[in-house]
């Protein structure tokens, strides 16, 4: 390779000072003359679906290797809330996807790189890597970490979102001991994203929608050999985009992103991905057009197609044998600007195409007629969709400016109950745990939000207690905090403006008539005098470090609660 930006400063006598650095962890003039790719780890011990990128990123430098450049691995963060639902400690969650961007984008512009491969799986440190990576814009290339294969726990299959709701709910306390042991030791069998659609297989499979993808690489079992296959020509492939010196923000386009909106819909997303995507649609400076409008009006027209959990009937794990997510663009392609390309090389019409046959050769197959029968086909089409909307729906109404819901097949389109306000996630489990929240209450959760929490807890603690309790279509959970993609039940977040700028959440009262009706897209509180009263004042936060900057300067949840 002739040209490449960090030639001209390793090249020369003036270079001497920064060539010894890098011969003092073992390199040679040979490494020293050609591209440095970065190679971010996202491995932790402390979470499983990092637990394994180890050998991933080993596959990537690899293939850079292979193809003529120098790979550089440094590491940045990761971690599994899980540990803290329901605990002061899960406000530090959304944050990290701050600290993961400011990490990545801190040390590239430190150390000088031609293009950078980052290796990560959960539902944080991808959008922090896209975050962080729109900053650097430099030739750049996501290794998805990949689907954590289902557990088994009396013969059937189950994931860590069926524990969780057993915990939460209390009925963990009436089972057995030999029973909850089967349950630990079984749930969570080896490595990656918990194989539903949760927040993180939610952005591991837009990573490839955006482009920004191997195609095909989101929903392979982690470990695998043909994931390491794949993230080999990964490290092949980010030598070719240096050469070619296509940049991150030649992918990621505002036609790409809106392909990844559409995209959301059509996989039933979690709703923590609406976040994500409005922080990157800032950060691009996209978000004139590709904003929670944009969102909105794409939920009414691109229905839901793919039949996983928790919106539908399979594990992700059926979705790998399906033909992955091309398959599930090859069904809405008439609705994504198919021209764009992804950082394989290829047009969006071609993965679709290679999506079309993976799909019909599955479909067509003997597998596929004893494995799917009894629920359909794990991809449907447009015309027997698994819902007539997105999945997502955007609700406005003098309770909030913007709100969101992730629906559900069953989801009722219309809720009206008396609200139960709580400003603490404690306070609310326990009282739907003592069985004081009644069907028709609407638990409204306040102070929540990005400044409130700080830094814009997720709430699943409630919501999976109050659908433990069996109260999944009679009870309403309304924060300004956000829902785990593993939430479901009548559940409204992401309410803006939050409570804690004065927001209407911060008007309400026990007893208030609330209103949802999703076909509308309404979020009402009906109390005569509610516009006129004063707003409640969020409690005192005495925070430090990233809580302390979120309570000075996060923005709002529409804007993608970012800093």
């Amino acid at each position: 390779m002739t040209e490449y930006n960090t030639k001209q400063y390793y090249a020369g006598q003036r270079s001497t000072h920064r060539r010894a650095v890098y011969k003092g962890i073992g390199l040679t003039d040979r490494d020293l003359d050609q591209p440095l790719i970065a190679v971010v780890n996202t491995f932790s011990e402390v979470c499983p679906g990092h637990f394994h990128l180890k050998n991933v990123v080993e596959s990537v430098k690899n293939g850079i290797w292979q193809a003529g450049a120098t790979p550089l691995e440094f590491s940045t963060i990761s971690q599994c809330a899980t540990q803290v639902l329901g605990l002061s400690g899960i406000r530090y969650d959304l944050p990290t996807r701050e600290l993961i961007a400011m990490d990545i984008e801190t040390i590239a512009r430190l150390q000088l790189f031609d293009g950078i491969v980052i290796v990560t799986t959960c539902d944080k440190t991808i959008p922090g890597a896209l975050l962080g990576a729109s900053r650097l814009d430099l030739p750049t290339m996501i290794v998805p970490g990949g689907l954590m294969e289902t557990g088994w726990v009396g013969g059937k299959e189950v994931s860590l979102a069926d524990l969780d709701e057993k915990v939460f709910s209390g009925k963990i306390f009436s089972m057995e001991e030999e029973l909850i042991k089967e349950w630990e030791n079984n749930i969570i069998p080896g490595s990656g994203a918990c194989p539903i659609m949760g927040t993180a297989n939610t952005m591991q499979v837009l990573s490839e929608a955006l482009g920004i993808s191997m195609p095909f690489s989101s929903t392979k079992l982690a470990g695998s050999a043909a994931q390491l296959r794949l993230a080999k020509e990964a490290g092949n492939r980010i030598v070719e985009l240096v050469e070619q010196n296509i940049k991150f923000s030649q992918i990621v386009t505002r036609a790409s992103l809106a392909n990844m909106i559409k995209s959301a819909m059509a996989i039933g997303a979690a709703s923590n991905s609406i976040l994500h995507m409005l922080a990157l649609s800032h950060d691009m400076e996209y978000h004139d057009e590709l904003n929670i409008d944009f969102i909105a009006d794409t939920s009414r027209k691109i229905p839901c197609v793919l039949n996983t959990k928790p919106v539908g009937d399979y594990y992700l794990t059926e979705l790998e044998r399906s033909g992955g997510m091309p398959a599930v663009m090859s069904v809405i392609s008439s609705e994504l600007d198919t021209e764009q390309i992804s950082v394989s090389g290829k047009t969006l019409s071609e993965i679709c195409e290679n999506g079309r046959l993976a799909k019909e050769e599955w479909e067509n197959s003997e597998a596929a007629s004893y494995r799917t029968v009894a629920a359909g086909p794990v991809i449907r089409s447009i015309e027997d969709p698994v819902m007539d909307n997105g999945g997502i729906i955007v609700l406005k109404g003098n309770l909030a400016e913007s709100a969101v819901v992730r629906a559900f097949r069953h989801s009722k389109n219309q809720f009206a109950g008396s609200a139960k306000v709580y400003e603490s996630q404690r306070e609310a489990m326990a009282a739907v745990e003592a069985g004081e929240v009644k069907k028709g209450d609407a638990i409204v959760l306040r102070f929540m939000g990005p400044k409130g929490g700080p830094g814009m807890p997720d709430c699943f603690g409630v919501s999976g207690a109050v659908v433990g309790a069996g109260l999944e279509e009679d009870v309403a959970v309304i924060t300004d905090g956000r829902f785990s993609g593993f939430a479901k039940g009548v559940g409204v977040c992401q309410i803006t403006p939050e409570a804690a700028s004065g927001g209407p959440l911060a008007r309400v009262r026990n007893g208030d008539p609330i209103v949802i009706d999703t076909v509308k897209g309404l979020l009402q509180n009906e109390a005569p005098d509610f516009e006129d009263r004063i707003p409640a004042v969020c409690p005192e936060r005495r925070e430090k470090g990233i809580l302390r900057i979120y309570f000075l300067i996060a923005g709002e949840a529409r804007e993608g609660a970012r800093l």
